[in-house]
């Protein structure tokens, strides 16, 4: 499976994916990249910056994106 589809299969899990998440979970380092691609393909990705403080109170902003059209049912 190529980073690509790591990504895609991640979306459809789960709606959405943060750097963080790309690199704890996929061990994939460039999600920006991988998010491009699937963007040229057709797939229709949003993004929004999230803001929150990191451990020394600073505050710190990044991106998250959302694939449309996925709903998640949380049980």
């Amino acid at each position: 499976m190529t980073q690509k589809e790591m990504v895609l299969d991640y979306l459809r899990k789960h709606g959405s994916i943060t750097t963080l998440e790309s690199m704890k979970h996929l061990l994939i380092l460039d999600l920006q990249s991988n998010i491009r691609y699937l963007r040229n393909e057709g797939y229709d990705i949003t993004d929004e910056y999230i803001t929150k403080k990191n451990i020394y109170g600073k505050k710190t902003s990044f991106k998250k994106y959302y694939l449309k059209g996925v709903r998640i049912w949380h049980f």
